[in-house]
């Protein structure tokens, strides 16, 4: 645990972004793909261990979606505007697994508002 003022050493910013990784992973390697779709500084916890640990899964979905038609890209987008942290575009929701990753990078960098 850091004390206040401290703070991580690029080695340890590089474990923790190797779990937040290791944790998304494992949803996209279940039997059915899962998308986290709120992953946000916020939403990870470390442990006594320094350990990331990824929580809020009210937003989670499977990774894989099918849209067959305006009105299904339509609605996803919609949901995923009320429901999900926006780094990136909404429409990258439907980039699958990849949207993920990218919200990853943002936990590595975030943006200075």
């Amino acid at each position: 645990m850091l004390n206040s003022g401290e703070s991580f050493s690029e080695i340890d910013l590089l474990r923790l972004f190797r779990g937040i990784c290791l944790g998304v992973n494992h949803l996209h390697t279940l039997q059915i793909p899962l998308s986290h779709r709120d992953l946000k500084l916020d939403n990870v916890l470390l442990s006594a261990e320094n350990v990331p640990v990824i929580m809020d899964f009210g937003s989670t979905r499977p990774a894989r979606v099918e849209i067959t038609s305006r009105k299904e890209a339509l609605e996803l987008q919609e949901w995923a505007s009320i429901h999900c942290t926006m780094f990136v575009p909404v429409c990258t929701v439907l980039i699958e697994t990849l949207v993920s990753i990218v919200l990853q990078s943002c936990l590595m960098f975030p943006a200075n508002v």
